[in-house]
C-alpha cells in the first residue's frame, strides 16, 4: 500500500477511531491491507463481504509444472484443445510472459489480443481491448493482474492463471470473472509456488473443489 503514509497523515488530523465513523470500501482487500486498515478502525469494527467471489459452478483445475519453460507448453496444450468459440482470459505477471504467449497463439487459428499495462498504453486503449473481448471481437485476451482487477472484464468461458498470485484474495477476484460452468486453470510451478499451497488448499476445500494429492504434498 504505497500511499499508506499519506493516509496516516490525514487520519492523524481527524478525531480518534472511537469518535468518528470510518468506512473502508474496496473490491480487493488483501490481508496486508486489512492489517493496515485495522489501525484506522474502532476496536469493534464490522467486516462485511458481499456475495461469494467463487462459486461451486466453476470447474477448478490445478496443473503442475516442473519449470518456468514447461508452463508455456501447458498453455499450448490447453489452447490446442479449446473450442474455437471459447472466450479465454490468460493472466500473467510480466511483459515477458505476455510476449511468449503471444508467439504461441500466433500459430493457432484463433483471434487474440494483448492488453498492455505500461506507460505507453493509456486507459482508453485498455478499455477498448476489454470491450472488444466482452463483445466477442476476439476469443483470447492476454492481460496482467493489475489490468484485470481495474477493468470490467465481464465473463470468460475459460481463465488460465499463468502465474498464481501471492494473495488468495487476488486469486478469488480473478476466478470470479469466469462464467457459471466455466473452467479456471491455474499453473502451479513446483518449488516456486510451494509457499502458496496451504492457502490454495484451504480455498479449494471451502469451495468444495477437488484438491490433488500432489498439491497436498507441496504444502508439507
Amino acid at each position: 500500500m504505497g500511499f499508506s503514509y499519506n493516509i496516516e497523515i490525514i487520519m492523524d488530523m481527524l478525531p480518534g477511531p472511537e469518535r468518528r465513523q470510518t468506512v473502508i470500501i474496496s473490491s480487493y482487500l488483501p490481508s496486508k491491507i486489512q492489517i493496515i486498515g485495522m489501525r484506522f478502525m474502532s476496536s469493534d469494527y464490522l467486516f462485511l463481504t458481499v456475495g461469494n467471489s467463487i462459486v461451486e459452478n466453476h470447474e477448478h483445475v490445478l496443473l503442475t509444472s516442473t519449470s518456468y519453460k514447461s508452463k508455456a507448453s501447458r498453455v499450448n496444450e490447453i489452447m490446442g484443445r479449446a473450442k474455437h468459440f471459447s472466450k479465454t482470459l490468460i493472466l500473467v505477471k510480466d511483459i515477458g510472459d505476455a510476449a511468449h504467449l503471444e508467439e504461441i497463439l500466433a500459430g493457432m487459428p484463433m483471434s487474440y489480443s494483448v492488453m498492455k499495462c505500461d506507460r505507453n498504453s493509456g486507459l482508453a486503449e485498455r478499455e477498448l481491448a476489454v470491450n472488444e473481448f466482452n463483445n466477442g471481437a476476439f476469443s483470447v485476451l492476454i492481460t496482467y493482474f493489475v489490468s484485470s482487477l481495474e477493468m470490467k472484464i465481464s465473463s470468460a468461458n475459460q481463465i488460465i492463471i499463468y502465474d498464481i498470485p501471492d494473495e488468495i484474495l487476488e486469486y478469488k477476484d480473478i476466478v470470479s470473472r469466469a462464467d457459471r460452468g466455466g473452467s479456471v486453470i491455474s499453473l502451479f510451478e513446483s518449488h516456486k509456488d510451494d509457499g502458496k499451497a496451504p492457502e490454495l488448499i484451504r480455498h479449494l476445500e471451502r469451495q468444495k473443489q477437488y484438491v490433488p494429492e500432489w498439491l497436498r504434498s507441496r504444502a508439507k
